[in-house]
């Protein structure tokens, strides 16, 4: 008796061996490619070893069984989207399932407007197209206090290096971003006295102008022609415009598209624009709100230095327009 317990105790030594070894080496035979498979909540080894045949990711569901089991990893695959590379052998596959699902780094730039992060983690695989745009900020309102009574997430998708996963819903990718937008952000911008005017600004400087100091200068030019009753005539409200709420692969705007009928043209329209027009750094909102106060009413970009130029005059502003930018 004794010795046929050893002998049952050898020959499950050797089996779960082997079921290792098959495990380890075994691929689907696939073409080198990448599959994309969800796990669900609630979904069970079984399930699983089903899906990941029907997929093509597996040739054999019960080698996968008996392998999970004997592993030990059976109960713990992670719920989640993962991007699975073949050929891969068994045991890669259920480290892979149960490491997570697949992380996705994206760079929000600086400036980058609603519709183009949500381009961006579109290609990426992270959301479906324009399903980030649809949100309403008011099903937000209740964490972001900043959100409430605004119609749009555009300027408060913080510039910063994301992770995401892949095929997440909109809703959990723009918490992501505005998580980070609340601890980076908000506790600065919250001291202003209207803290979504100061962010509409900031959106305009970003886009505008380059070092922090001139920022400033022509935050203190947003104030003087809002004082006074002047458009504000910034050309990158027209591109916004003109664009659609973007900025990439726009083109040159043409000397038309500065009669538009918007909300977003500052050269026909006084005030602020409805929204952001993209969504500013810390540093531009900081310079929103350290306004420099001058006389200047003009500014205008070297084209080959970057140099901000100000003027105090229209004719002033004529004369440099034809010295800088041969207009």
């Amino acid at each position: 008796m004794k010795r046929l317990i050893i002998s049952y105790a050898v020959l499950i030594s050797v089996l779960i061996l082997v079921f290792w070894l098959v495990g380890a080496f075994y691929a689907s035979q696939g073409s080198a490619a990448s599959v994309q498979f969800t796990i669900s909540p609630g979904d069970g080894v079984f399930s699983i070893s089903q899906n990941l045949a029907r997929q093509g990711v597996l040739q054999s569901p019960l080698l996968f069984l008996i392998y999970s089991v004997f592993s030990g990893h059976y109960d713990k695959f992670q719920p989640g989207t993962y991007l699975l590379k073949q050929p891969l052998g068994i045991s890669n596959i259920v480290k892979a399932i149960t490491s997570g699902p697949t992380e996705i780094s994206v760079i929000i730039v600086p400036g980058m407007t609603l519709k183009e992060i949500d381009s961006t983690l579109a290609k990426k695989g992270v959301i479906k197209s324009d399903s980030l745009i649809s949100l309403n900020p008011a099903q937000f309102g209740d964490k972001y206090p900043f959100l409430k009574g605004v119609g749009s997430l555009e300027g408060f998708l913080l510039p910063d290096t994301y992770r995401f996963w892949l095929s997440m819903k909109p809703e959990d990718a723009a918490k992501i971003m505005l998580d980070n937008f609340y601890k980076k952000a908000w506790s600065q911008l919250s001291s202003s006295a209207n803290p979504y005017k100061t962010l509409i600004v900031a959106s305009y400087l970003e886009k505008e102008v380059v070092s922090m100091h001139d920022k400033q200068m022509v935050a203190g030019i947003i104030n003087n022609r809002l004082k006074i009753g002047m458009p504000l005539q910034i050309d990158a409200t027209v591109v916004y415009a003109a664009c659609g709420g973007g900025f990439l692969n726009c083109g040159q705007i043409s000397s038309s598209d500065f009669s538009i009928q918007s909300p977003y043209n500052t050269y026909k329209i006084v005030g602020l624009t409805p929204t952001p027009i993209g969504s500013p750094t810390p540093d531009s909102i900081k310079a929103a709100q350290t306004p420099i106060a001058s006389s200047y009413l003009f500014y205008l970009s070297d084209s080959k230095t970057q140099k901000t130029i100000f003027s105090k005059t229209l004719q002033d502003h004529a004369v440099n327009r034809q010295k800088y930018l041969g207009l």
